[in-house]
């Protein structure tokens, strides 16, 4: 079967997946890099790829042995031009392995929550500052308070620290906001797939996982919709031999 690589280029990282067919052998992260370097580590095997960063996307271009994805490959109904590409995969790949309707909480340097309704298509969703971009922001926006961790375990909501009372505040607020748009999508979908996936995906669903909800955590959603979408257009590129 043949050996080929995905590539989804986040705002913090770079995140590749190694592809046999189907099955994914292999994912790791990494810092961003020039393309030369990636490729020198993957060889000639064809290299599928998604940016939400333009500048990263451009250093690609003249590689003949890449295919970019954009939004408008991706043919999620109902989106919207603006629609972020990895938002778009996720949704895509939510489909195609859980079958909608299906609600997405994507735990990134942005925390990103969207839906499809039963029909596959695009309900909207929301947009916030990541956990630990909102961590940085107070640290970086304010003069005396520090930067602190995301903490393995849940934080007491009345801190007796400024350190602590950052981790209650952010921490709370953020779970009490997912619990509230849980609530009001079963509110219209009932018990649907609802899928944690990101790099703070894992940390958020073992806060929810004890609830009775249609839960689970998934780190390779992105990767799903690229091969939903690279597979489905090698199909279709293939001459009718019939």
């Amino acid at each position: 079967m043949l050996d080929w690589f995905a590539l989804m280029l986040g705002n913090s990282r770079a995140h590749y997946a190694h592809f046999q067919g189907r099955d994914i052998l292999q994912t790791w992260d990494r810092q961003h890099e020039r393309p030369e370097q990636v490729l020198l580590k993957i060889g000639q095997a064809p290299l599928v790829i998604a940016s939400v960063v333009p500048q990263q996307s451009r250093l690609w271009q003249s590689h003949p042995n890449c295919q970019i994805i954009e939004l408008k490959d991706v043919k999620l109904k109902n989106s919207y031009p603006g629609l972020g590409v990895d938002r778009a995969l996720a949704l895509l790949g939510v489909i195609a392995h859980y079958g909608p309707p299906a609600m997405v909480i994507d735990a990134g340097t942005a925390l990103t929550i969207s839906g499809v309704d039963a029909s596959g298509e695009f309900v909207g969703g929301a947009i916030l500052p990541g956990l630990g971009l909102q961590l940085k922001s107070l640290y970086n926006s304010t003069g005396a308070l520090p930067l602190v961790k995301i903490p393995q375990i849940l934080p007491a909501y009345w801190a007796n620290s400024t350190s602590e009372a950052i981790q209650s505040g952010i921490i709370h607020f953020v779970i009490a906001g997912i619990k509230d748009f849980i609530e009001q999508w079963q509110s219209r979908f009932g018990q649907s797939h609802i899928v944690f996936t990101g790099g703070d995906g894992e940390y958020l669903y073992n806060h929810f996982r004890k609830e009775k909800l249609n839960l689970k955590y998934d780190p390779n959603l992105v990767f799903m919709g690229i091969r939903e979408l690279t597979l489905g257009s090698e199909r279709r590129s293939q001459p009718d031999r019939t």
